[in-house]
């Protein structure tokens, strides 16, 4: 089996969502009641969101690409990115990287292709709503991605940042985001709804009363994980 390196702390929920997730899947998967393999090289989350928040996008790769030779020198096989946001910069990370990355945004679109979908919603951070990184990506395979309206993104941008970033989320929260995602369907005509940031996917995940297919971007990233790990 092929061992995993993870750069988490972007944020700590996250990761610890993304190793919960991998070893119950590798389980399940494998009847085994053991461990995957997995480093975790725990990043300087303000330092990568400071290289985002001012478009040093050249400074974050090679941020990133110091800390993924970290877990190559370290003895994994492959890494990943444990946060969408980071994902800005997969592309050059992908040709530059000492090992193969798997990549959140490929894990999702394949989702989507599987159920023939043209156009799809968008919940993540700031960043990822507006970066343009999914679209790029899904635009290749003829699928269009949409993102809710401003006063939506700054909601749930606070809402990630001051709750679900630091696990501290209100009795309210759920029912604002299911309210959001109402309003997302109907303005926007939304088949599908793509929750971007891992943080979002345990608020979200037994959602089945929005009647909209979700795309977990944790678990989908996850089965691919474990795919690598058991192959």
């Amino acid at each position: 089996m092929k061992k995993a390196g993870i750069i988490g702390g972007i944020g700590s929920e996250t990761t610890i969502e993304y190793y919960r997730a991998i070893i119950s899947e590798f389980r399940k998967r494998t009847g085994n009641t053991g461990y995957p393999s997995i480093l975790i090289n725990s990043i300087d989350m303000d330092r990568m969101m400071e290289l985002i928040g001012t478009s040093q996008l050249s400074r974050l790769t090679d941020f990133l690409l110091a800390e993924i030779d970290k877990l190559n020198r370290a003895g994994a096989d492959f890494a990943l990115l444990a946060s969408n946001s980071a994902h800005i910069v997969i592309h050059e990370l992908q040709e530059h990287a000492p090992l193969p990355l798997i990549s959140i945004i490929e894990a999702v679109l394949d989702a989507v292709k599987r159920l023939r979908l043209d156009k799809v919603g968008l919940l993540g951070t700031r960043v990822t709503m507006r970066g343009g990184f999914y679209n790029s990506v899904f635009s290749a395979a003829g699928v269009t991605v949409e993102a809710p309206d401003p006063d939506d993104q700054a909601l749930l941008q606070e809402i990630i940042t001051t709750e679900l970033v630091p696990g501290t989320i209100q009795p309210e929260t759920r029912e604002k985001v299911s309210h959001l995602i109402e309003r997302f369907k109907h303005r926007q005509q939304i088949q599908g709804l793509i929750l971007g940031a891992t943080e979002i996917s345990p608020l979200l995940r037994d959602s089945a009363d929005l009647l909209i297919p979700f795309f977990d971007s944790t678990r989908l990233h996850v089965d691919r994980i474990v795919d690598q790990i058991i192959t």
